[in-house]
């Protein structure tokens, strides 16, 4: 029958080091692979959201408010942006009470889903009313 090899102190010691160092390693790598990458697609969704919002909002100045009250100012797509920008700094965030087990993954892509086709459901419901009943 063989011997059990048992490594001594000084090995396991060197091992935990080299494993330690590895970990280290991944942790380094994850943080300047993953939050870059976060941030750039945080950055994305909120520069989509404040675009198409202001071109909805743009388009309905120009459908529905202007022709009711000429005196008003035409708005460009710029100041649309601002005025979204503006209107999202004074809404109040959702606050969510739901425990995270209790959500379920489908839901969270519907939501996301639907929060990026909102803005164009709007502009064609939009569309339809101003060519239904403006002209």
């Amino acid at each position: 029958m063989g011997s059990l090899d048992v490594p001594s102190l000084d090995e396991m010691l060197s091992r935990l080091e080299k494993k330690d160092q590895t970990n280290w390693f991944v942790a380094v790598m994850t943080c300047l692979l993953v939050v870059p990458a976060v941030a750039v697609l945080v950055g994305a969704i909120l520069i989509y959201f404040a675009m198409t919002n202001a071109f909805v909002f743009f388009k309905f100045w120009e459908w529905f408010i202007i022709p009711i009250n000429g005196s008003l100012p035409v708005l460009s797509y710029l100041q649309c942006i601002g005025v979204m920008f503006t209107v999202g700094c004074l809404k109040t965030p959702r606050i969510d009470n739901k425990k995270s087990e209790d959500i379920d993954q489908r839901k969270n892509i519907g939501g996301i889903f639907g929060m990026l086709c909102v803005p164009w459901i709007a502009l064609s419901i939009g569309y339809i009313f101003k060519i239904c009943f403006i002209g």
